[in-house]
């Protein structure tokens, strides 16, 4: 095997782990995104539970200051005792949460600026391998 060829196998080794580190990281990110998108749907959730909590009860005179927090805990809308919500994020009619735009258009989009990343990333390894290979045989 030539000087050339053991460059240029180099470079496509070095490739190979560089695209390889880019997915491991998009894989962690998507993974990110799926909690974020997980956490904002238990926070949809217990606005709604308060909301309809008020509704049922039929307490429609909330203050409309939006300083003023409620404690969910006390609505039975959450486990946490400390956590709260303002009175107008209650009172507002919230539509229905969307799986959709929450979780799979940002995953499909992570997951194609992964993909494409990894392929460009190694792309240029292997034309700079190409190059001092080719340095390397004359």
């Amino acid at each position: 095997m030539t000087a050339s060829h053991r460059i240029s196998h180099g470079f496509h080794r070095l490739g190979l782990v560089l695209a390889a580190l880019t997915l491991i990281a998009t894989v962690l990110v998507m993974g990110v995104t799926a909690i974020t998108a997980y956490e904002d749907y238990r926070k949809h959730e217990r606005l709604v539970c308060a909301h309809d909590y008020f509704r049922m009860h039929d307490l429609r005179a909330l203050p409309q200051d939006p300083i003023l927090r409620l404690n969910l805990h006390s609505f039975g809308c959450s486990d946490d005792p400390k956590e709260s919500a303002s009175a107008v994020d209650i009172d507002a009619d919230s539509p229905p949460f969307d799986w959709q735009s929450a979780l799979v258009w940002p995953l499909v989009r992570i997951a194609a600026a992964g993909l494409a990343g990894a392929l460009m990333l190694y792309g240029a390894v292997r034309a700079i391998g190409w190059v001092v290979g080719g340095f390397a045989a004359s």
